[in-house]
């Protein structure tokens, strides 16, 4: 499986070769936090915002849920939104940290 991807390359690795990157596990959990983690909060906050406010309805649990997706799919759109602003500032930048070897099990990553 060959990715392309942009990444610093403070050791000079050539455009094709077989290198390792690295990302610091801060980052990794930060960005699973913002991808994973916050549609989810928004998900149940929909949810029970609904059940809060309409529970005298009667198909109350189905605006729930609409409710609930909705939001998420909303917050999935402003992160979307928002993640070139991120990219562009190089907050989530992984940096090439090896040149490998052929032999190596790796992925192949292009700078």
């Amino acid at each position: 499986m060959e990715m392309s991807v942009e990444v610093e390359n403070p050791i000079g690795a050539e455009s094709g070769a077989r290198v390792e990157i690295e990302l610091s596990d801060e980052k990794v959990l930060t960005a699973a936090f913002i991808v994973y983690v916050i549609p989810l909060i928004a998900l149940f906050a929909g949810i029970g915002l609904v059940q809060l406010t309409l529970s005298h309805l009667k198909n109350v649990e189905v605006l729930s849920a609409i409710a609930g997706i909705s939001l998420m799919v909303l917050t999935f759109l402003i992160i979307r939104r928002n993640d070139k602003a991120r990219r562009e500032g190089g907050k989530y930048e992984m940096t090439i940290t090896k040149i490998l070897e052929e032999d190596e099990d790796t992925c192949s990553i292009r700078t």
